[in-house]
């Protein structure tokens, strides 16, 4: 599992820093589970890719933020997990609407998306992760 702040690849990540990560990330791709981001303050995710093959080696799951940011609304992110496998099973976005708590109304964190549900996926695996990615684009 890897856990980090800035998502290789991003504008503000260091690119020698970006390359040597994804060599070793397709060096470790049987080995690596999950791994999540943040930094962007948006709901995104993306695919590295093998050097020699162009394959989706996993999927770097990138995360909203808790903070307020360029007009988003704080977001967190629910993951049911297998424990033995160590990969995510489905994962929730959970809203704070800015809007609805500066109107006074009593707000908590509300369900915006159920991903694979939502979008329809049989798993989170890198393979439905390409498929939808070619759906959206």
């Amino acid at each position: 599992m890897i856990l980090g702040h800035i998502p290789p690849g991003d504008y503000g990540c260091i690119r020698r820093w970006s390359v040597r990560y994804s060599a070793l990330v397709e060096r470790f791709q049987r080995i690596i589970r999950f791994s999540t981001f943040g930094h962007d303050h948006r709901e995104l995710f993306e695919l590295p890719r093998s050097y020699t093959s162009w394959k989706a080696l996993g999927v770097n799951h990138i995360a909203g933020s808790l903070g307020t940011y360029m007009e988003v609304n704080p977001s967190v992110r629910l993951y049911d997990m297998d424990t033995e496998l160590l990969i995510p099973l489905e994962y929730r976005v959970m809203e704070f609407n800015l809007e609805k708590a500066n109107r006074g109304e009593f707000v908590g964190f509300e369900e915006m998306i159920s991903f694979k549900r939502d979008f329809e996926m049989r798993s989170l695996s890198p393979t439905e992760f390409e498929l939808l990615a070619n759906r959206i684009y």
